[in-house]
């Protein structure tokens, strides 16, 4: 399927994403995808709900495992290496950083969040499981996540793909902001339809217009100057609720 979307598609970028259980495993896949005409791979160390155990998530929360399997990875193939991070961890810049180390060409961040659905639906041959949630209300944590990795003084030099409820063009520009020089959808394509992806190409060429800018470079990271520690902030400032009258109904 790879091979044949690069052949049909030799104008744009195809990315593998591969998950293994043990080293050969990793290098083996990394090494099909390339093979396929992938323009990059990309290691998912996040995904919430595996068969088994030693996947997923599961080598996401240990970064001794993302630091090796990435190295695998990176002395196998000749491709860009993209590991991806779990959300469910206190400090996601630690495998982060086992990821930089290695030698990952970029990061991408965030994958689902371990949750549990009940209700109509949600039941799987009369069972129920933990699974990963994503969408919308994921923004802002996919952001923080983003955020704490961006800010990390020691991860330097390094290119970051930016996950979690981006629906629209407005949401891709936050993820921009923060630092990312590449965004992903999924939910979002799933819910509305392909024609999603105009929403974020038109909508963000409109944006660039309007503040006269031809390139999105621009763009990156321009918002982190703002963010300082709670401590710096100036604890005067009040900001009080503004009432519509017109719309009370007592």
């Amino acid at each position: 399927i790879l091979r044949r979307l690069k052949q049909d598609y030799p104008s744009k970028v195809v990315i593998a994403s591969i998950m293994g259980q043990a080293e050969e495993e990793w290098i083996e896949l990394a090494k099909m995808a390339e093979e396929a005409g992938c323009d990059a791979v990309e290691l998912n160390f996040s995904c919430p709900q595996m068969r088994e155990s030693g996947m997923g998530s599961d080598v996401g929360q240990d970064p001794e495992l993302v630091t090796f399997f990435t190295a695998y990875v990176k002395r196998s193939v000749k491709i860009p290496v993209i590991p991806k991070m779990t959300p469910n961890i206190a400090h996601i810049s630690q495998p982060a950083m086992g990821a930089y180390f290695a030698g990952a060409d970029a990061i991408s961040a965030i994958n689902t969040i371990k949750s549990v659905t009940l209700g109509e639906g949600s039941e799987v041959n009369g069972c129920q499981t933990g699974s990963g949630y994503s969408g919308k209300a994921v923004k802002p944590i996919a952001l923080r996540h983003i955020l704490a990795m961006v800010k990390n003084p020691i991860m330097k030099n390094i290119q970051y793909s930016g996950i979690g409820g981006i629906e629209n063009w407005r949401d891709a520009l936050e993820f921009i902001q923060l630092g990312c020089r590449n965004v992903q959808v999924c939910t979002a394509v799933m819910q509305y339809g392909y024609r999603n992806i105009d929403d974020l190409t038109l909508g963000m060429k409109r944006y660039l217009a309007k503040r006269g800018l031809k390139s999105l470079d621009a763009l990156v990271g321009e918002s982190l100057p703002l963010f300082m520690k709670p401590d710096n902030l100036n604890r005067d400032t009040i900001i009080y609720p503004k009432f519509n009258k017109e719309l009370c109904n007592r």
